[in-house]
């Protein structure tokens, strides 16, 4: 009776363990999950959950997503946890000068009454620290939030691009890229290039791609130019503490043999400044990069919407 006991059990558990998400002791889940889920607590409904793809090294990410509040109340998001990460919070970014500063959202993120809030890229966030395994893109990160009055709430974030701005659908621009024709210049090939729409009078914009070096010799992107600006140069965007800043790289920006460097927001970047005209979305602009060794070639980025993160459908064949 004892075996037959101790073998109904053992049954049991692993039709349990396979009946759950491959959820790691990290609070990542290596399957995925389902892209356009909600996630409902009382009056409160979470949507469009996401996260980015970490590159090699770093140690935090952002969390981002939308919370609406049907209820007759306001609501408060006061505190977020994970496995995923030693520590995690609320933060919210903001640009003081030309550095952007990120710091704790003291007292949490209300949502109004009938209202809701979005946590997104360059905002509000859920910011996790001490991440001891890197999220890598189509995985899935479990979070719990809490609510003031509502409660606490279990949400997965999707791992979208190491440049996703908005949750990954399964059909998300940044794969788009792939299709897009590559543009070659001896040993290098580029593929992707876009860049977004400005608004009036704006006086900055930056340009985006991905740039392949199938040589056996490290190569560098030393300068580009663009006649949409007064001055074009390499960028790139880091972490210093709790400061976001962006400069330029006055040595340019090498290109490794046989690897690939990604110029994406929120990273490195050509930057458009003095720009002597909008940038229109569905248009292109010509941009003139050159090269230490490879020499100078001319690409045209295709314009998309004010928050792009790839090339879409309708710039391809621009």
């Amino acid at each position: 009776m004892f075996n037959l006991f101790v073998r109904a059990a053992l049954a049991g558990a692993i039709f349990t363990a396979l009946a759950l998400p491959a959820l790691a002791h990290h609070g990542v889940m290596h399957d995925g999950c389902a892209p356009g889920q909600s996630f409902a607590i009382g009056a409160i409904t979470v949507t469009g959950a996401f996260t980015r793809e970490m590159l090699p090294g770093a140690e935090i990410a952002g969390g981002y997503m939308s919370i609406a509040n049907s209820g007759g109340a306001p609501d408060r998001l006061v505190s977020v946890k994970t496995e995923a990460a030693k520590q995690s919070g609320l933060h919210q970014m903001t640009l003081e000068g030309d550095v952007m500063k990120m710091a704790p959202l003291e007292g949490g993120l209300e949502i109004p009454a009938g209202g809701s809030a979005v946590l997104e890229p360059g905002g509000n966030h859920v910011m996790m620290e001490g991440i001891d395994q890197s999220f890598e893109e189509g995985e899935c990160v479990r979070i719990v939030l809490h609510f003031e009055n509502a409660g606490e709430l279990a949400v997965d974030l999707s791992v979208g691009g190491v440049s996703q701005d908005v949750a990954p659908t399964g059909h998300d621009m940044a794969g788009m890229a792939m299709h897009t024709s590559a543009i070659t210049l001896g040993d290098l090939e580029i593929t992707g290039p876009f860049t977004r729409a400005t608004l009036p009078n704006a006086p900055v914009g930056a340009g985006f791609m991905v740039i392949t070096n199938h040589g056996s010799a490290d190569d560098r992107l030393v300068s580009a130019s663009s006649p949409v600006a007064g001055i074009t140069q390499i960028h790139e965007m880091k972490m210093e503490g709790d400061l976001m800043k962006m400069a330029e790289l006055p040595d340019g920006l090498v290109i490794p043999a046989r690897q690939s460097v990604t110029l994406a927001p929120g990273g490195f970047h050509v930057m458009f400044m003095d720009l002597k005209q909008p940038i229109v979305e569905g248009t292109t602009i010509p941009v003139t990069l050159t090269f230490e060794n490879a020499g100078s070639i001319e690409v045209q980025l295709a314009v998309g919407p004010i928050d792009a993160d790839g090339p879409s459908h309708d710039m391809v064949g621009m």
